[in-house]
């Protein structure tokens, strides 16, 4: 076990030292962002046995700066200008208009989009398109019923719910050659389907998002 560690450890080091002095165009990138997202208002379905389906357009807050806050990661992989990435964005939906059947309606730990990029420079812009998965974590009282917020997924109330779909373009201000400020405008879409007791709402979301982050060239290949 030690000198396994010792081999990472020297491994690691010798990466940095060997990305220090190279001035291959192949990076590792990897950045993350905070921001302020506006919600479009769109349809919701709630559905639950026993009682009519509640049908509304859903005003949603976000409240980003309050705990948990609006973050954005990103590792991209670049070859010259085009790049392949992971990204993943934890928004938040507070349903505003809630109507009197519904004491609470929230996806305050998550209306997480995990996606799969593509990506390309050009006119000193990045634009990107990514598809992906909705992974949610569902808070609701319908009627007097509690969900229990210990199930789904592993037991931590996370859930698949939907797909996602990511566009945005940004504009990267370099502060050295291993350090960047990133302004970004993104356009994400999803569709999640989220328990409730005895049934199921059903989440449409399209939200601009602004977003302003730090990101860092890691490795040269």
């Amino acid at each position: 076990m030690e000198f396994k560690s010792k081999f990472i450890f020297t491994l690691i080091i010798s990466l940095f030292l060997y990305s220090s002095t190279s001035n291959s165009q192949n990076l590792l990138t990897v950045e993350l962002y905070t921001g302020v997202p506006l919600n479009i208002p769109l349809p919701l379905k709630i559905h639950q046995a026993g009682y009519d389906d509640i049908n509304i357009i859903a005003v949603y807050n976000s409240e980003p700066f309050k705990v948990p806050i609006y973050w954005n990661w990103r590792i991209s992989y670049w070859l010259s200008d085009r790049g392949v990435e992971i990204e993943a964005t934890h928004h938040k939906l507070f349903l505003k208009n809630k109507p009197r059947e519904v004491e609470e309606f929230a996806i305050s730990h998550g209306l997480n989009a995990i996606t799969v990029n593509y990506a390309w420079k050009t006119f000193e812009l990045i634009f990107r398109t990514g598809v992906g998965i909705v992974w949610a974590h569902p808070e609701n009282v319908i009627r007097a019923r509690k969900l229990n917020e210990n199930g789904g997924n592993f037991g931590i109330g996370y859930y698949i719910t939907g797909p996602a779909i990511n566009f945005a373009a940004g504009k990267r201000f370099l502060i050295s050659n291993r350090l960047f400020i990133q302004l970004d405008g993104k356009l994400n879409i999803s569709h999640a389907v989220v328990p409730i007791v005895y049934g199921y709402a059903e989440v449409y979301n399209v939200a601009l998002q602004f977003n302003i982050g730090l990101g860092f060239n890691l490795i040269d290949f």
